[in-house]
């Protein structure tokens, strides 16, 4: 307020932003990071502003948009050709618009830089006149966050009605998100790609379009219509156990776990190497992968020439999910490959290569106190924990080894004498059984002198071993 806008209720303040708006959101994107989720969080919205999407709605948004004049109290009307619809606020032709709005995003900004999870994304579906405003906002992004500790990505999504393309790849995003791509080109790394069925269908998509998308170098997602009751007023007739939704949600699962599987980054579209065209591949001539689709199954041709030696054969069945092995290959040279089963398949060739190098061992302390001792130390990938000590530099006594795998390691020496000097290494073995020693350290186990002056003057107790100290100590 002070007076009512167009609903009957207070009126906006355009200079004040709800602080409990931007607490909820910081809440729920800490709790989605907690599940391993990513957000997009959606600045704005062309389905708001506009009159003619709100005849989806039997209703007009623009009536109760925070920029209609009859709705805020400082003046700004974002409706400057008086045609009862918002388009102009995604467009640049009011400054003060403009200026409201960027005061918006760094509040957003300054809410959650500090978390990993994020990303931006300027404005679902604009209409095809938001272009220029889109890409100034991308802008103000990058800048303000250039003053933060992180840069989350920013994206751009396809607008509607008329959007192009070709503006999504000359902006500066980080990400987009397009039209059209049913059975999407190969990416070609300018850009990252979300193939999101909203901007294809609406409410539509198969498991042959969600491994096109993959094996092309894009990443698919699905607007889940789930049961229908959140598209539009009064659903969309959607059924949720339908078999083409079930088998969607599946496959995007089975992507999920070979992108997991490959050395992802290292894999391109290389839909030459393969009869089919939708081939993800690492083409080298040791450690390649090839990521194989065929839409209708039948016989495919792979051209391995530039692999040396094997290469192991895993057949993959979309529709069941069953996968298994086939006959290994030699590279150097272009194959033929049947399925074992009818219908669509995915072809999986890779190859193995057995690691030889050892944990690298890094960060050992030693922090003894009178009769025990904590060895702890890091490890540059999971590996066994074990200390091998003694009181000369040839130790011969030997921890248990720890066999859970572990990048951060921490033993215990018990047993200890006060006041001496212990030898000892550090050994840590991965899961290929390569194994690390360190350099021979040595530790100096406290006096009972020492420990009676660290803790008797608290406790006022009588002298008594470090451990037996601690453990008496409240709240050690």
């Amino acid at each position: 307020g002070p007076g009512t806008a167009l609903d009957g209720k207070p009126k906006y303040d355009l200079t004040q932003l709800e602080e409990a708006y931007f607490d909820r959101m910081r809440e729920r994107i800490i709790a989605a990071g907690n599940r391993g989720m990513y957000v997009a969080i959606v600045l704005f919205n062309g389905w708001s502003v506009s009159k003619e999407k709100g005849m989806f709605a039997e209703n007009n948004p623009w009536r109760g948009h925070p920029f209609n004049a009859a709705n805020n109290i400082n003046g700004i009307n974002g409706d400057l050709n008086n045609d009862n619809s918002g388009e102009e606020v995604h467009q640049l032709a009011n400054p003060s618009v403009t200026a409201v709005q960027e005061a918006y995003v760094r509040k957003v900004i300054d809410t959650v830089n500090d978390l990993d999870n994020v990303l931006y994304e300027i404005s679902n579906e604009s209409d095809g006149t938001a272009t220029e405003w889109q890409y100034h906002m991308i802008e103000v992004i990058r800048a303000y966050q250039n003053s933060k500790p992180q840069q989350h990505p920013i994206g751009m999504t396809v607008e509607w009605p008329n959007g192009n393309n070709s503006e999504l790849f000359a902006s500066s995003a980080d990400w987009i998100s397009p039209n059209d791509y049913f059975d999407p080109p190969p990416a070609d790394g300018s850009k990252v790609i979300i193939n999101d069925t909203d901007h294809l269908w609406g409410i539509g998509g198969d498991r042959e379009w969600v491994w096109k998308s993959f094996t092309r170098g894009v990443n698919p997602i699905f607007m889940d219509g789930y049961d229908g009751a959140g598209y539009g007023v009064g659903g969309a007739g959607f059924i949720f156990d339908d078999p083409q939704w079930v088998s969607l949600r599946l496959n995007m699962g089975y992507t999920r776990s070979y992108a997991e599987r490959m050395n992802l980054v290292a894999m391109i579209p290389r839909g030459d190497l393969c009869s089919t065209g939708y081939c993800l591949a690492n083409a080298v001539s040791t450690g390649a992968e090839y990521l194989v689709y065929l839409p209708q199954g039948g016989t495919v041709q792979v051209n391995l020439s530039a692999v040396s030696g094997q290469l192991s054969v895993e057949w993959f069945n979309p529709a069941t999910g069953i996968a298994q092995p086939g006959n290994p290959v030699m590279g150097g040279e272009t194959h033929n490959f049947t399925p074992p089963f009818g219908g669509d398949a995915v072809l999986y060739l890779y190859q193995l290569i057995q690691d030889v190098t050892p944990p690298i061992i890094s960060q050992i302390v030693a922090s003894p106190l009178d009769t025990m001792a904590w060895i702890t130390w890091a490890t540059d990938e999971p590996a066994t924990s074990q200390v091998v000590y003694g009181l000369d530099p040839t130790p011969i006594i030997s921890t248990t080894k720890m066999t859970d795998l572990s990048t951060s390691h921490q033993v215990q020496l018990t047993d200890l004498t006060p006041a001496t000097t212990y030898y000892y290494r550090v050994y840590s073995e991965d899961s290929q059984g390569n194994r690390a020693v360190s350099e021979l350290l040595t530790f100096t186990t406290l006096s009972v002198e020492d420990i009676n002056r660290a803790f008797l003057p608290y406790v006022g107790r009588q002298s008594q071993t470090a451990n037996q100290s601690v453990t008496l100590c409240p709240n050690h």
